[in-house]
């Protein structure tokens, strides 16, 4: 049994994302002025799958929305099999301490 409980701690470490995000927005007025399409993206480099779940009304045609809750589930998960140190070239280059030379 305690190989079972062993296996399972490992899959649902496996399975956690390395970062997460909960964001409850509690809105009193929403005025709608144009029509078009929002997203959020979360990305993580290397990715592991990384995802965002909206969960918000829909306009329907409203001009305006009232007593709106929106909220945003996001997590990214870095893929630990590729190599440390590994940066894309249009990765903003890493901020060091001020307090040492540069």
């Amino acid at each position: 049994m305690p190989v079972l409980l062993l296996i399972a701690a490992q899959a649902a470490a496996a399975a956690a994302p390395d970062i997460e995000l909960r964001a409850i927005v509690d809105i009193q007025s929403v005025k709608i002025e144009q029509q078009g399409r929002a997203s959020l993206k979360v990305h993580a480099e290397p990715d592991a799958g990384s995802g965002v779940k909206i969960d918000a009304p829909r306009a329907k045609g409203a001009k305006s929305l009232r007593n709106v809750r929106v909220t945003v589930d996001a997590v990214a998960r870095i893929d630990q099999s590729a190599s440390p140190g590994v940066i894309k070239r249009d990765a903003p280059p890493q901020e060091t301490d001020p307090a040492q030379p540069r």
